[in-house]
């Protein structure tokens, strides 16, 4: 399956290869195959192509964040706030980031942001309640506890 959409995108990148969106969809693909520098090359294309584009961000943040380079994973979440984004996995990615820097009291910012902007599902408040329990406020995670079962 992915090796067909490998092969259709690189058809899209022949066809219109200043698009930032197809080079940035093929190194998801690669990403997502667990070929990260392959996926990073890419990433970087779309970048040069158009440095505004920000979905490329929050995934090339996600392949710095497989070779536990948090600092160059918070940059690209942080660009990707910076350009306008909306979307709250820029929030959760980087909440995700920030605790594994066990800067646990920026990474609770970035859930409460991601949930303010509308993640407001288990995922975000389980990922809260661990991040509540890494800080000792256990009370508070089991609420947010609850509340990830409730949206269940």
């Amino acid at each position: 399956k992915n090796e067909e959409a490998l092969e259709i995108l690189e058809i899209a990148i022949e066809l219109n290869p200043k698009s930032p969106r197809v080079h940035h969809k093929k190194g998801l693909i690669l990403l997502r195959s667990g070929k990260h520098k392959e996926a990073m090359r890419l990433f970087d294309t779309a970048i040069r192509l158009d440095s505004n584009y920000i979905p490329v961000y929050l995934d090339k943040g996600t392949a710095f964040c497989h070779s536990r380079k948090w600092k160059k994973a918070l940059e690209c979440y942080n660009k990707g706030i910076s350009l306008g984004s909306t979307d709250p996995q820029f929030h959760v990615s980087k909440g995700l980031t920030q605790r594994n820097m066990r800067d646990f009291g920026d990474a609770l910012k970035s859930y409460d942001k991601a949930i303010n902007l509308g993640a407001k599902d288990g995922k975000t408040c389980l990922l809260k309640a661990i991040l509540l329990t890494d800080m000792e406020r256990y009370e508070e995670a089991i609420k947010w506890s609850d509340r990830a079962l409730a949206l269940r």
